[in-house]
């Protein structure tokens, strides 16, 4: 079966090693990049390395290579002991968090984002409120034109029609902006998320990397398709489905109307699969029947 991973032209070393149990999936590996507004100079050796970055006044500390298991909880815990200072990590800084998805398949990917387009509000509560209207990471739902795109491309059933789609639809320089960074797809096999804010702390990074592998994990199941995803979310309701996706991490991500929240989600979910013969999938009828029922017009 055709993965990601046979589609990308990336260059990542991945090296496995031993789990650790403050993680969820250790099997996913993870890229992480932290925006600091530092004037010192500290050693990261030997898993980070700094660069310049030009949208704030500092650097970015990025893994050399995505790391998984007990390297990436070393990785992370080696930098609690650094003392930045007090104006290190402000509104104007972020965590972005890059999880692997090379080893998925096309509808697995679909899934993933579709997942993540139910969820999308629900993620921008649990972050803090500077990040949730922040022009270098806007909520898909505030864009429609990548709606518009993401319509186009999961009409896509052949892999590499699909990722020739995909590459074009989000190119580099003009999709990376977005908490949900598209374009990382076609660059790093990789998909990114942008909105956390700006921390050290490895604690509150993974978490946050525990919350984000559930998704993934979940879009994983199988191979089912997204149309057969959003009706499984009409079948349990939005708060069973909210708990079987998130599992343990659910708890973190409760806020005040999350079922609203969940059902606003999953309409723009549903514009995106609601595509005629998306995947030799539901008839028109059977699309709008299951989207009346997401929009509570049964």
């Amino acid at each position: 079966m055709t993965i990601i991973r046979d589609l990308t032209t990336s260059q990542a070393e991945f090296q496995e090693c031993e789990a650790h149990d403050l993680l969820v999936d250790n099997n996913l590996f993870v890229g992480i990049e932290i925006e600091i507004e530092d004037s010192t100079a500290f050693d990261f050796n030997p898993w980070w390395h700094t660069v310049n970055e030009d949208s704030i006044e500092g650097y970015e500390i990025v893994l050399r290579n995505p790391l998984q298991g007990s390297q990436l909880v070393e990785a992370l815990q080696m930098l609690d002991p650094f003392e930045f200072s007090q104006n290190a990590f402000n509104p104007r800084t972020s965590v972005h968090v890059h999880l692997n998805i090379q080893d998925m398949t096309v509808p697995q990917l679909c899934n993933f984002i579709i997942l993540y387009l139910v969820f999308e509000s629900v993620l921008y509560e649990y972050i803090e409120e500077h990040r949730r209207f922040n022009h270098f990471c806007l909520p898909l739902s505030q864009n429609y034109s990548t709606i518009d795109r993401l319509q186009g491309i999961f009409r896509n059933t052949n892999p590499e029609a699909f990722m020739s789609s995909f590459r074009s639809a989000f190119p580099q320089q003009t999709s990376k902006y977005a908490g949900l960074n598209l374009a990382a797809v076609r660059q790093y096999g990789s998909l990114e998320f942008r909105m956390h804010q700006g921390t050290s702390s490895s604690s509150d990074i993974i978490k946050w990397v525990n919350i984000l592998s559930r998704l993934k994990a979940y879009a994983m199941n199988d191979d089912q398709l997204p149309e057969t995803l959003i009706n499984t979310k009409c079948t349990q309701g939005e708060l069973t489905f909210f708990y079987n996706v998130f599992q343990d991490e659910a708890k973190h991500l409760l806020c005040e109307d999350l079922q609203e929240k969940i059902i606003k989600g999953s309409r723009l979910a549903t514009e995106v699969v609601e595509v005629a013969d998306v995947y030799h999938g539901e008839t028109a009828n059977e699309l709008a029947e299951f989207s009346n029922k997401l929009r509570g017009e049964s």
